[in-house]
């Protein structure tokens, strides 16, 4: 579905109905065109709104294990942080170390905190 997303080949209907998240497909593929959509002009903003209120539970268990590099840097971006997020994607080994250090010099009190607990920090 994302390829068809990307090459244009299906209807506005299709497109708004994913950027609502509406499509029947498994959560980790419907994250993954999420985050491809908030690039899109015309269905970013709708993507972004969906992504910020997407379950935290189904959101933890794509960032928990191995999933699209994008769905990482994603949910990284300080604008797209989510407290409940933190301590799944700071454990995932795709986000680089050099990633953390960077964040953690400037992190909030509660990032931070998040930060010493960690096993893998």
């Amino acid at each position: 579905m994302l390829e068809m997303i990307k090459q244009n080949a299906v209807p506005a209907a299709v497109m708004r109905s994913a950027a609502k998240g509406a499509l029947s497909i498994p959560a980790g593929e419907m994250i993954e065109i999420l985050v491809y959509l908030t690039r899109n002009p015309v269905f970013g903003q709708e993507a972004q709104m969906t992504l910020a209120a997407w379950d935290e539970t189904s959101a933890r268990a794509v960032i928990s294990g191995p999933a699209p590099q994008e769905i990482i840097d994603y949910f990284w971006m300080e604008q797209n942080r989510r407290p409940q997020l933190m301590p799944a994607l700071i454990e995932n080994p795709q986000l680089p170390e050099a990633e953390l250090t960077r964040v953690a010099h400037g992190a909030s009190h509660e990032l931070a905190g998040m930060m010493v607990t960690s096993p893998r920090v």
